[in-house]
């Protein structure tokens, strides 16, 4: 009976399988010696069996969200009706739909929803005993070594994927002609046809808790761009507030000279030919007051209305559920309109002034975009690595577009979420050689981002492929002894998180 109980305890099984054990106890007390025996034997392989593969490993919680989804929403004149980021304080939607990049017959959404399906069923292969047999394997093709386990075994880890979403919105048969079209889609809290606020995608993965989002898209390529491959980042508040100092001449220009930001603000108004820090001043601006600046930034740009986005996610971060009653944009403090009475006060902002946030958006080990960023070039570079070792094909020169400098912006996905964001333009639609890497190859680019998420929790020994002729331009690179393509194979150091990823809901 001791032995039974500590068999229990020491695997630290649910206490529904503990009194099961006692009801085996009980059960084979009065039958015969021999009979007793065999059973005995064979409750304790299957109980070893259990432990053995199922409660000894680590789990992960983590987010696939294939990007868009939903549709532009056509008013009876023909105009688009705007149905995205719903404002309580203005009673209406500020903006558009993103429906996503479309070339030709393809759609953005469509294949970033089958590429999810298929690194999720990858990931699922680690929930199992046998499904592991499997991902073991497809390890193997990846790294001969592996990080100190003893033999060719790999350390076992459950990996729990959800998708953001299952379909789009032409697999309902439904026309773009109503505003619920949109109702699964959208990025923000919205009221339903009984103005009963709704969760967004946001507040979806934040009540999931998971420690890691991987968010999948597609990106255009103007002209002169042969494509290639991206990832998306969002600085921190530090970077933001420089600024903002700044402009209040608290702080001196020099310092954003010497920013890592400098030179990667995503140029959104070339046509304006607004320069780094003008587009990181109107940045900050819908950051800090839910409006951008004008060009010069001393001044709100009414027509640039983002909201107040942090109260528009269900959250632990939400100032109230009533938060609309107490804006007043023209007195100073947390909603004020002018930068010199902005106060940075309340949950939401100290959040963003705390250390796990520093973490995740400032430094690291890519010197900027912190573990945002190493998340997001790992897996970049796993699709790159991993196709080319599955597919010996592509290694030719040229056979895959280069990784470019990240997008940075005040993207809404990787500062509303309490998780590592690995937000990937994981090609160009619109060029030929990117839909032939993505879609022709679509089986070898999912299981590279799935080994690449696994070796972001457990880490993997990579070794460079022997003809390294395809490795030149790449702007992923750190130093010159790094090629720009063959992943660290370094895990995340999710421990000093602790229960940051959890505490995103109340």
């Amino acid at each position: 009976m001791h032995k039974i109980t500590m068999l229990a305890k020491l695997s630290k099984l649910h206490k529904d399988y503990y009194k099961d054990c006692i009801d085996l106890y009980n059960r084979i007390k009065g039958l015969t010696s021999s009979r007793t025996i065999l059973i005995l034997v064979f409750g304790s392989v299957a109980l070893l069996f259990f432990i053995t593969n199922f409660k000894f490993n680590k789990e992960y919680n983590l987010i696939i969200d294939p990007g868009h989804g939903g549709a532009n929403v056509f008013q009876k004149d023909g105009k688009i009706v705007k149905n995205e980021r719903w404002d309580p304080v203005k009673g209406k939607y500020l903006s558009y739909y993103l429906t996503g990049m479309e070339a030709d017959t393809y759609h953005e959404h469509l294949v970033m929803l089958e590429l999810g399906k298929k690194v999720k069923a990858y990931l699922d292969l680690t929930q199992s005993f046998w499904g592991w047999q499997r991902f073991e394997d497809i390890l193997r093709v990846f790294s001969k070594a592996n990080n100190g386990n003893k033999g060719n075994k790999f350390e076992r880890i459950t990996l729990k994927a959800k998708l953001t979403r299952k379909d789009s919105w032409n697999h309902r048969y439904e026309k773009a002609d109503k505003i619920h079209i949109n109702n699964d889609y959208r990025l923000y809290d919205y009221p339903d046809e009984r103005a009963r606020l709704r969760h967004g995608r946001l507040s979806f993965i934040n009540h999931h808790r998971p420690s890691l989002v991987v968010s999948l898209h597609m990106t255009p390529a103007g002209k002169g761009n042969e494509g290639g491959m991206a990832g998306v980042l969002a600085p921190g508040f530090r970077s933001y507030d420089l600024v903002r100092r700044i402009l209040l001449k608290e702080e001196k220009m020099k310092e954003w000279k010497k920013s890592y930001w400098n030179g990667k603000v995503l140029d959104s108004n070339k046509k304006a030919g607004w320069k780094q820090f003008e587009l990181m001043n109107a940045d900050s601006w819908g950051y800090f007051h839910g409006y951008r600046s004008n060009k010069k930034g001393n001044k709100v740009n009414f027509n640039a209305a983002r909201g107040i986005r942090h109260n528009l996610v269900s959250w632990a971060y939400k100032e109230s559920d009533n938060w609309a009653k107490d804006y007043r944009p023209n007195q100073a403090g947390p909603y004020a309109l002018k930068y010199r009475d902005f106060e940075a006060k309340g949950k939401f902002w100290d959040r963003e002034r705390s250390q796990a946030e520093s973490w995740r958006r400032e430094g690291g080990p890519k010197l900027y975009g912190g573990d945002n960023h190493y998340a997001t070039d790992e897996l970049l570079r796993f699709v790159q690595h991993g196709v080319r070792i599955l597919r010996p094909a592509m290694r030719e020169k040229k056979k895959i577009g280069k990784i470019h400098f990240p997008f940075a912006s005040s993207y809404a996905l990787p500062i509303y979420v309490n998780a590592i964001v690995a937000f990937l333009e994981i090609g160009y639609l619109n060029r030929k050689r990117d839909r032939e890497l993505i879609i022709g190859e679509m089986d070898a680019v999912a299981k590279s981002l799935a080994v690449g998420i696994y070796s972001l929790y457990a880490g993997l020994k990579i070794e460079a492929l022997p003809d390294g002729t395809y490795l030149d331009d790449s702007k992923s690179k750190v130093n010159e002894s790094d090629d720009g393509y063959t992943p660290k194979g370094e895990a995340l150091d999710l421990e000093k998180y602790g229960d940051y990823f959890k505490s995103s809901v109340d």
